[in-house]
């Protein structure tokens, strides 16, 4: 049997501006196989695989009263193929900080979410896209990068 390796990290990058801080917990190690990348009927093909719903929990810290973005990309990508991309959402119940739909990351930052003040157990999912029986199979692996950005009063 098959198998393709993927490993996009999700341990992310704590970045700091301004007065807020941010700290990022978790990660995700998919290892799909063929049946993975088929459907019910055994008909290819399923071209994605997602994460579980908080598989990564960011922390906003020392952002007293401040409004804030978390800006986020990918990095480290040298052995990612270009034919499969990786998206991020936040999965929260509270639809208040934006980013609810995914959103394809890129090798530069880009604003992703915003809020106000100290905030914990921002819950984010992780998908991947364009995974095909044909694509070569191996060890693939990126980080993703969040970085929090401070923003004028």
């Amino acid at each position: 049997m098959r198998r393709a390796w993927l490993i996009p990290m999700l341990l992310g990058a704590a970045g700091t501006a301004l007065a807020a801080d941010i700290s990022v917990q978790g990660d995700w190690a998919p290892q799909p196989s063929a049946q993975d990348l088929v459907d019910s009927a055994g008909n290819p093909p399923v071209s994605q695989v997602e994460s579980a719903a908080a598989v990564t929990t960011l922390t906003i810290s020392n952002a007293e009263n401040s409004r804030w973005q978390v800006w986020v990309a990918r990095d480290n990508d040298s052995t990612w193929p270009d034919h499969l991309d990786v998206e991020v959402r936040y999965s929260g119940s509270d639809g208040s900080l934006g980013g609810t739909s995914y959103m394809t990351l890129g090798p530069s930052l880009q604003p992703f979410i915003e809020g106000a003040g100290n905030r914990g157990d921002i819950e984010i999912q992780v998908r991947i896209v364009g995974l095909a029986l044909a694509h070569r199979r191996g060890t693939h692996a990126l980080d993703i990068v969040y970085k929090v950005v401070v923003l004028p009063s």
